[in-house]
């Protein structure tokens, strides 16, 4: 056979099963940022009911973590989700999930909306323009 045939016959069994693997198993935490707020879903294969997701944060660069509320376990979808709330605008968090039953911890890293907003284009019209 020849030698591109059987690298193919050896690489295909490793994609299938990268692609079809379970998110559950490895999955990043996901951080979807707003003004004052940052939405959190994660999933983890050791994740349930009975197994608390606890949550810290921190400015990026500051020291100390911050408690934040453990997220619930929504078992339609087997995933965490929570959100940190009361956050300052324009700041980048780092936040930290850990696994009560493995102590095994998650980071992410997200930045809330800016407040200020930058000025679009600017269209003068002409004088008795009504419309």
């Amino acid at each position: 056979m020849p030698r591109t045939i059987l690298k193919g016959l050896f690489i295909c069994p490793i994609l299938i099963s990268f692609l079809t693997a379970s998110p559950c198993l490895a999955a990043k935490p996901i951080a979807i940022p707003t003004f004052h707020s940052i939405g959190l879903y994660f999933s983890h294969k050791n994740g349930g009911e009975n197994n608390t997701c606890h949550v810290q944060y921190r400015i990026v660069g500051e020291n100390g973590w911050k408690q934040g509320q453990d997220l619930w376990f929504d078992a339609r979808n087997e995933e965490y989700r929570g959100s940190l709330v009361n956050l300052v605008p324009g700041i980048t968090y780092k936040i930290k999930l850990t696994l009560a039953q493995s102590c095994k911890s998650r980071t992410v890293i997200a930045t809330t909306w800016k407040e200020q907003f930058p000025i679009g284009d600017i269209v003068y019209l002409p004088s008795g323009t009504s419309g």
